[in-house]
C-alpha cells in the first residue's frame, strides 16, 4: 500500500480492498449530498487490523426530499433502515439529533450510523474533509489531524490503538499546525500523547 498526499487529497495506491471496504464504497456511491466518514473505519482504511460494528458518517442533505430520494435508492440496492419506519420518519429522527442505522440486507453488523451536522467538531470534519483516492474509487474522511486527536480524547483502549496506528502510519503526512491545534482544543495531556504516540509533541 503506497500513500501520497497533495493538499486535501490522499492517494492510497495498491490497497487490497477487503469486504468492509467494498461495502463502504457500495454505500457511499448512492449518496448525492455531502458526507464525511469518521471514527473507527478511518483507521481500518489505513491498514489497522480490527473489526467494527458500525461505520460512522455525518451527512448534509440539502432537503428532506433529497434525503428521502436517497432512502429510496438505498432500498433499491438492498440497504434497509434499521431503526426507522420509512424515509420521512428517518429524516425526523435525524432532525431530532438521533442517529439512523442502515444495514445491508438482514445483516445487522456492520451497519452504517448516520448523523446530521450539529456539533462544531462535526462541522469541522465536513468543512475540512479529506478525499481518499483508491485507484478508481474515492471517499471522504475527516481530517487526519482531527481524527487522531479525537481518538486520544475518547480514550478507550480501542480508540487509543486507532490513534497510535493512524499517527505512526500517517505522521509524515499530517499538517503539524492543525494537529497541535486540535490537541490543544481537546485538552489532550502531554503524558498521554507521549505514551500513545511515542513522541513528545509540544502543543
Amino acid at each position: 500500500m503506497e500513500l501520497e498526499r497533495k493538499g486535501n487529497v490522499i492517494y492510497l495506491r495498491n490497497k487490497e480492498l477487503n469486504n468492509l471496504d467494498k461495502l463502504v464504497l457500495d454505500f457511499i456511491s448512492l449518496i448525492s449530498f455531502d458526507y464525511v466518514i469518521v471514527s473507527g473505519y478511518v483507521a481500518i482504511l489505513f491498514g489497522r487490523s480490527r473489526t467494527t460494528e458500525d461505520i460512522d458518517l455525518f451527512i448534509n442533505p440539502s432537503s428532506k426530499e433529497e434525503f428521502c430520494a436517497f432512502c429510496d435508492l438505498l432500498k433499491k440496492h438492498n440497504f434497509n433502515l434499521l431503526n426507522a419506519d420509512g424515509a420521512a420518519n428517518a429524516y425526523d429522527l435525524l432532525k431530532e439529533g438521533a442517529s439512523l442505522r442502515v444495514i445491508q440486507g438482514e445483516e445487522v453488523f456492520p451497519n452504517f450510523e448516520l448523523k446530521l451536522l450539529s456539533s462544531p467538531l462535526s462541522k469541522t470534519s465536513m468543512s475540512e474533509r479529506i478525499k481518499v483516492v483508491l485507484d478508481k474509487n474515492y471517499l471522504y474522511i475527516s481530517p487526519l489531524e482531527l481524527q487522531i486527536s479525537y481518538k486520544l480524547y475518547l480514550g478507550s483502549d480501542k480508540d487509543l490503538e486507532d490513534a497510535r496506528h493512524l499517527y505512526l502510519f500517517l505522521k509524515n503526512y499530517l499538517d503539524v499546525y492543525r494537529f497541535k491545534y486540535f490537541l490543544r482544543e481537546m485538552k489532550i495531556k502531554k503524558g498521554l500523547i507521549k505514551e500513545i504516540l511515542g513522541e513528545d509533541i509540544e502543543i
